[in-house]
């Protein structure tokens, strides 16, 4: 079924058009909650609907929800959802926003914990080994490298001294995929994909 129109209401539902009949989005996905719609955005064959109970995937009608307890979003009442440039999913909550990068999600309490890159990653796609040159900004305090599987576990995770500009990552024993790297500074946190050959 090829979905045309979503119309959704904060205390009337949500109906969709399909090209020829509207109908409840009860009727088309039974398990869809039924509360208030806050935003709904289209991609290709998925759907990310934004509600007061959390976020809704619909993709080639598949039905998921992803709640505040499990997907660890700052709160339930999601207001809005977007993508970057970079490919990460920004959901924007009454309580704060998350970013979810390849199925990770991280909370971010504040406007202070996103800034500008922090470092350089190269080279990315990468075989055997990549190096994260970070920015002066932050050498001189503490920070911490991760690098996460597609699954949430993390792989590397390591303290740097305060005068450590580099850190180099041996990936030789990795499978081949997508890898989240998480730079945690005093001041902000940076993520970013690496993609092993």
């Amino acid at each position: 079924m090829i979905i045309k129109v979503w119309v959704s209401s904060r205390n009337a539902g949500t109906t969709v058009f399909d090209g020829n009949v509207w109908k409840s989005v009860n009727t088309i996905y039974p398990d869809f909650p039924e509360v208030s719609v806050e935003k709904i955005m289209s991609e290709g064959d998925t759907l990310w609907v934004a509600t007061t109970i959390g976020v809704v995937k619909i993709e080639n009608d598949d039905l998921t929800i992803y709640a505040d307890e499990e997907f660890k979003l700052p709160s339930a009442d999601v207001i809005d959802v977007a993508r970057d440039k970079n490919g990460n999913l920004w959901f924007g909550t009454s309580q704060g926003l998350g970013i979810w990068s390849v199925g990770v999600l991280t909370s971010v309490n504040d406007f202070s914990t996103v800034s500008i890159p922090l470092s350089s990653v190269y080279p990315n796609p990468v075989s055997e080994y990549f190096t994260i040159g970070l920015k002066p900004a932050t050498v001189g305090g503490k920070r911490r490298v991760e690098v996460v599987n597609i699954k949430g576990s993390v792989i590397v995770s390591s303290e740097l001294a305060g005068t450590e500009d580099k850190v180099i990552i041996n990936t030789a024993d990795w499978n081949s995929g997508i890898y989240v790297y998480k730079i945690y500074s005093e001041e902000s946190i940076e993520t970013g994909k690496i993609v092993k050959q």
